[in-house]
């Protein structure tokens, strides 16, 4: 196991293919602002990419862990499946952008589910855990809003998640 975001884009249709498209001009603008912690693989030093199709990108050398791959009406993991993925962070330095990214895509994708291990803590300090409280801060400059719900509680445990107030972008 390891600290890991998983995606769901069972019901994709074209109301999301299109919220991708326009989700990208701030991903790019998320990864250009994580430059210096973001690259295509950790061992290639090409830009991350980001196309209509795709996006792309891991941490750079040893900072990196799995890499982060989200196609447009399909997500993509280390075993493919085209309606289910996941990308194991390690909760290294890009994961505060896989966080971002995947808010974006949250605000954007109607159909897209999203779970993290990041979601649970305990019911006493119910928040997102990991790089998720920085992430939802950042994506506030992008006119993306979220708060934080308890969606399930398990003694002493409970499951959080984002949700989203408002996109004005």
């Amino acid at each position: 196991m390891g600290y890991t975001h998983y995606m769901r884009t069972d019901n994709w249709d074209k109301q999301d293919k299109l919220g991708f498209e326009k989700a990208l001009p701030i991903v790019q603008k998320i990864l250009k602002r994580h430059k210096d912690i973001v690259q295509f693989e950790c061992d290639d030093s090409k830009r991350p990419l980001i196309s209509k199709e795709q996006i792309r990108f891991n941490g750079i050398g040893n900072e990196g862990h799995e890499t982060f791959m989200f196609i447009n009406g399909e997500s993509q993991g280390e075993f493919y499946n085209p309606t289910f993925s996941f990308c194991k962070t390690a909760r290294k330095p890009y994961d505060v952008a896989v966080c971002e990214v995947l808010l974006v895509l949250n605000a954007f994708c109607p159909n897209l589910s999203l779970g993290s291990d990041g979601f649970s803590g305990y019911l006493e300090q119910p928040e997102l855990d990991g790089a998720w409280p920085e992430a939802v801060q950042n994506v506030s400059q992008y006119g993306i809003k979220y708060h934080t719900e308890v969606i399930e509680k398990r003694e002493p445990y409970c499951d959080v998640e984002p949700v989203l107030d408002e996109v004005i972008a």
